[in-house]
């Protein structure tokens, strides 16, 4: 029981270091977009 709730907390940390990534580069795009409506 031990070993799996170790293997369901490691899923969740990768999961949330996944959400998070994704989330960052959503950001990124959305700082480019605004970079670039600003030059034109």
């Amino acid at each position: 029981d031990k070993c799996r709730s170790m293997q369901f907390t490691i899923r969740v940390v990768l999961a949330a270091k996944r959400f998070a990534k994704r989330i960052l580069e959503k950001r990124k795009t959305m700082q480019q977009l605004k970079a670039t409506s600003l030059i034109e």
